[in-house]
């Protein structure tokens, strides 16, 4: 679901307005420890401003949360100078000293200009039970730590967990990091880890998000960033949609591990403008492992291993197009390989689809200017091997059926199985261009066929 985008003039306005808001905030305690200034203010006031500046959907935060924040105002922060600045000034038990590191209690706010540094080795403990989460406005790292929320449940709001939330390209930085058990609700902000450029706070290129291990989150949300790099992380037993990714342009997804995925979507793209999902390991879970919809354009999904998912593997759909698979495995998944619903084009060349219990291939409603362009794949052990309804234009080239008998093609793609088999006399591996429901044999395509489409993608040359 593509989250809802503000009007630009009310985004500016009330980003101006929080930020002004916050500089003149009252305080409860104030210390200036080197250049750290902390307060302690009304969380209240953050959530409504943050609400209607970004729409950040938080009316259960701003009927029920905790009433008062922890705001760090200025300068650059450790921990244990968070720590110490807090205890001096009299907000006692904010940021509390355990035997393995840190607990924070209660909501922190760092607003723009100041930053939070959470470094190597150490682990800091996100109270449940106090309602305690942290917002970046500003700037906040994490590199090499931990960081886990622990206690029982809040009692102002139902399933409330833990969660860090950045607004603003460069917001949050997490890299090599260890994050479990945060996130709830139906909110991408509240799901565990969102970071989200908008308004005078978005500019510039997003930090990357590497060599992390993700445990038990509802989601992991990335809006309108561009330049966005995740790479290297595992995402386990998530309970929600994995990692979302939502507008934004040029965005790199490699070598990451999605495992035990129990939302919608393990990989959830929509409107982005280039990506390059590459390299990265699908290892089971609940609902489907990728989808790419709502007009996402020049996206390249290679070298992937999707397996074990109970829903169809990877979907592309709602105008999502000039999209190339290319050399991916696409194996034994419930629901089906690979669907096509309502796409632009897509180009799949050289990608191995088996033993999916649904159609390895499912193409359906294809709008009339668009073209699946289907090359070079093996398909081996599925339900069926393409499957196709509503279609415009389909081109099967030199694919690999031989043990995808007896079912070959299916839905209205059936009817031009005699001439696909026709042309697969003596070991033949067909070119065929389909127009609808008519078929005929073409002549034979070069090797660089698939980069030549995709290169093409948008023209008004055919495939």
């Amino acid at each position: 679901m593509r989250l809802p985008e503000p009007k630009p003039i009310a985004r500016l306005l009330g980003a101006l307005a929080f930020l002004a808001t916050l500089a003149t905030a009252p305080l409860a305690a104030q210390e200036a420890k080197g250049d750290v200034v902390l307060s302690s203010s009304s969380l209240r006031l953050a959530l409504m401003q943050l609400a209607t500046s970004v729409d950040a959907n938080v009316s259960d935060l701003i009927e029920a949360g905790p009433g008062e924040a922890l705001y760090v105002q200025s300068g650059t922060a450790t921990l244990a100078e968070l720590a110490d600045a807090a205890d001096s000034e009299g907000v006692e038990r904010a940021v509390v000293r355990t035997d393995s590191g840190f607990r924070l209690t209660r909501p922190l706010v760092v607003l723009q200009g100041a930053r939070l540094d959470i470094t190597e080795g150490q682990e800091l403990t996100l109270d449940r039970t106090q309602g305690a989460f942290i917002l970046a406005l500003g700037a906040v790292s994490v590199e090499g730590a931990t960081l886990r929320a622990e206690g029982t449940p809040y009692d102002g709001i139902p399933g409330f967990k833990p969660f860090l939330a950045g607004v603003g390209q460069r917001s949050l930085s997490i890299t090599d990091s260890t994050l479990s058990d945060l996130g709830y609700g139906g909110s991408a902000f509240t799901g565990g880890v969102f970071v989200g450029a908008q308004g005078l706070l978005g500019n510039g290129s997003a930090n990357p998000l590497t060599g992390n291990d993700f445990s038990n989150l509802r989601s992991v949300t990335l809006s309108q960033l561009d330049d966005a790099v995740i790479r290297d992380n595992r995402f386990a037993f998530f309970r929600g949609s994995t990692l979302r990714m939502v507008d934004g342009a040029d965005a790199t997804i490699t070598d990451n591990l999605f495992s035990g995925t129990r939302g919608a979507h393990a990989l959830h793209l929509s409107g982005l403008r280039s990506a390059q999902i590459t390299s990265n390991t699908f290892d089971f879970g609940g609902g489907k492992a990728l989808r790419i919809d709502d007009n996402a354009t020049r996206v390249t999904l290679a070298d992937n291993d999707i397996a074990g998912f109970e829903g169809t593997a990877v979907t592309v759909a709602e105008g999502a197009g000039c999209v190339r698979i290319r050399n991916n495995t696409v194996a034994e998944n419930i629901g089906g390989g690979i669907a096509l619903d309502m796409a632009g084009t897509v180009i799949l060349d050289e990608n191995t689809i088996a033993a999916n219990r649904g159609a390895g291939l499912a193409i359906n409603g294809q709008p009339a200017d668009s073209t699946a362009f289907v090359f070079a794949n093996r398909f081996d052990g599925n339900r069926m091997g393409v499957r196709g309804t509503g279609l415009a234009t389909v081109r099967l080239a030199r694919n690999d059926l031989s043990d995808q008998m007896p079912r070959l093609l299916a839905g209205d793609l059936d009817q031009v199985t005699p001439t696909y088999l026709d042309a697969a006399r003596g070991g033949a591996r067909p070119d065929i261009v389909v127009d609808k429901v008519s078929a005929r044999v073409s002549d034979s395509l070069r090797k660089d066929a698939a980069a030549r489409a995709f290169a093409a993608c948008g023209d008004e040359e055919t495939l």
